[in-house]
């Protein structure tokens, strides 16, 4: 390296002190701690071409890329980088803290800026900043709990707007308001509010807003019947209020609470397009700030029609967006929304089971795929199967076939798509006695046609939601014992699994679908799923009985030799997408059936690093896959 003398002025150190504070680590330390870092710094021109540090070269100081862009060469590799050092970064972060040689050549892609920070101050400030010293000791995972922390500050905005009630009325849930004709007697009115449980019933001849005519609630009824001793067969247009006060739904939740404030009413409906489109009660306007997950879990074992499982299913997403605002980390977060949901599947598998007259002990519902990991997100479809008694009948087979098909559609309208692929319970080929599922397990760990990898693949995360609950683990311990016996279906597996590939070029830069406003990337297909994939493969490689994916990454790694640390950052990576997608999902117009593509055009420039080295620790990972198991 060619240290560039310049003499340190006031000025030149403010502005060094500026240029690093705008990025990941130094943003997070305090300025008495920039400014010993940059009290002798050495600043670097170099020219395209030229090399900043050779490999097996001792690194006295530690490099900040001002600008420009750098790509890492190994030995042998020929005129493919090993990786990018974009403007931002800093490196070599290994080979200085560890005080090892380099073990690539670090050549400048074009010209380049770099600040060299002496090492003295690099320790000195990490004995005295945690922020500096976790960076030093783990840069990638330090970079993705800082971006972690940052979107969730991006929920946070959005859960204090909420609270501070300047969203749209639109963004409630639409509740259907209850309506009569005003010649309707007064005894209906108080049969159909008390049926449908709820406070109020509007007064109308069509749901065009200019035929509203009036509002009945509860409070009119204690005034103006109950008090007085009123026939309940008077026609109910005799005691409703009038006129009636709306809102449209483009008026925002604070407008309501001042109307209902102003005027001292309870119930506001909202007009569309000159028509009747919902109502908001003023219980509505504090449910966002009154969510918990025991709330949530009462309200939906209280569900009995469809409507009730429908809003429990729109509380849940509501729920998981207040909870990423709050900073909840995505392992907690996934697993909450899992178990919520495995809440409201349960009871609805309890309605139907009881309405058509079947015992669920003699079957047992099986979520699989990211319900089965416990790991769903709020957009997800539906994985599920039926194992079924060896000694039921053909009939019986066909009710709880029956059965499941009224559930799959229930869920479908809850936000919860069908399966595309059908796998799904109310499929015949989903709904098998615990034989044939045992006969199918070993089909395809020892066949392992592309088929039978494919189904391997969903059916491996299989877990019990209710009825016999020791099915599925006989199951699982059988097929892991097969996995482990056919080195010919891991092989496979994992071969399989190594034909997708994350999202970067050949550079180490993103590599995007599209250009320019175009440009996405699909955080499930070439991020998440393949850290599902390749921990499944590691698990069931090493006869680990684990279901998450961060469960099986961290007992794993320790049965196959892989160091603490790197299965760590394999897990902040994932995670780390999880926590993307969920807030890609949240921030849709329609959380239930929002996808998991990243428009990568507005991304700050160290999301776009971290996004990168995101997936260049699960490239890491399937590297690892490769060297165990595809060979």
């Amino acid at each position: 390296m060619r240290p560039k003398d310049s003499v340190m002025t006031p000025n030149l150190s403010r502005f060094h002190v500026q240029e690093l504070s705008r990025h990941w680590p130094f943003s997070g330390l305090s300025n008495a701690d920039l400014a010993l870092l940059v009290k002798n710094l050495k600043e670097n021109y170099y020219e395209k071409t030229e090399i900043v540090i050779k490999s097996g070269q001792m690194v006295p100081r530690l490099g900040f890329l001002r600008q420009g862009q750098i790509r890492g060469f190994a030995a042998n590799a020929g005129d493919s980088p090993s990786f990018v050092r974009e403007a931002g970064d800093v490196f070599p972060v290994g080979a200085f803290w560890g005080q090892r040689p380099v073990r690539t050549d670090y050549v400048a892609a074009s010209d380049c800026f770099v600040l060299w920070l002496e090492e003295q101050a690099v320790r000195e400030v990490a004995e005295r900043s945690p922020v500096w010293a976790e960076f030093l000791g783990n840069a990638v995972h330090a970079q993705l709990q800082a971006a972690l922390k940052q979107l969730q500050s991006t929920q946070s905005q959005w859960l204090q707007q909420q609270q501070a009630f300047e969203s749209p009325l639109s963004s409630l849930p639409r509740r259907e308001p209850l309506t009569l004709k005003p010649e309707a007697s007064v005894r209906e009115g108080l049969a159909i509010m008390r049926e449908a449980k709820v406070g109020s019933v509007l007064i109308c001849r069509s749901l065009a807003a200019t035929d509203l005519l009036g509002i009945v609630t509860r409070d009119d009824v204690i005034s103006r019947v109950t008090w007085v001793g009123l026939d309940l067969a008077t026609p109910i247009e005799t005691i409703m209020t009038r006129p009636v006060q709306t809102l449209t739904i483009d008026h925002s939740l604070h407008d309501a609470a001042v109307l209902m404030s102003q005027s001292r009413i309870r119930h506001i409906p909202l007009i569309a397009e000159g028509r009747l489109h919902s109502i908001v009660s003023e219980r509505d306007l504090f449910t966002l700030q009154r969510f918990s997950s025991r709330q949530i879990s009462a309200q939906i074992r209280q569900a009995n029609d469809l409507k009730a499982f429908e809003q429990a299913a729109h509380d849940i997403r509501t729920f998981a967006r207040m909870l990423l605002g709050q900073g909840v980390q995505a392992a907690s977060l996934t697993e909450l929304i899992s178990h919520l949901n495995d809440v409201l599947t349960q009871q609805l598998l309890a309605h139907h089971a009881q309405k058509a007259g079947l015992d669920l002990s003699r079957a047992c519902w099986v979520a699989l795929g990211s319900e089965g990991r416990g790991e769903q997100t709020v957009s997800t479809d539906q994985d599920n199967a039926w194992i079924l008694a060896d000694d039921m009948s053909a009939d019986e087979q066909q009710a709880f076939i029956a059965m499941a098909a009224r559930v799959n559609q229930d869920l479908d309208a809850c936000g919860y798509p069908l399966c595309k692929g059908g796998i799904m319970a109310s499929n015949p080929e989903c709904a098998l006695t615990l034989s044939q599922w045992r006969d199918r397990f070993h089909a395809w760990t020892h066949h392992a046609s592309p088929q039978d990898l494919l189904k391997a693949s969903v059916f491996f995360d299989m877990r019990a939601l209710a009825g016999e609950g020791a099915w599925p683990q006989q199951l699982l311990d059988q097929a892991l014992a097969w996995a482990q016996s056919q080195r010919r279906f891991m092989t496979l597996l994992a071969q399989n699994h190594l034909q997708f590939k994350v999202p970067l070029d050949w550079l180490g830069g993103l590599q995007a679908e599209g250009e320019g406003e175009e440009a996405q990337i699909d955080l499930k297909l070439h991020g998440t799923a393949l850290a599902v994939d390749a921990a499944r493969i590691l698990c069931l490689g090493s006869g680990v009985r684990a279901l998450s994916t961060r469960e099986r990454l961290l007992k794993a790694s320790p049965k196959l030799g892989i160091p603490d640390a790197e299965a760590q950052s394999w897990v902040a990576a994932f995670e780390h997408l999880q926590v993307w997608r969920m807030g890609l999902q949240l921030a849709a117009p329609d959380p239930a059936n929002a996808g998991n593509r990243l428009a990568l055009q507005g991304l700050a420039t160290y999301q776009r690093r971290v996004l990168r080295e995101s997936f260049k620790t699960l490239q890491g990972l399937q590297q690892r896959v490769e060297l165990t198991w595809g060979r």
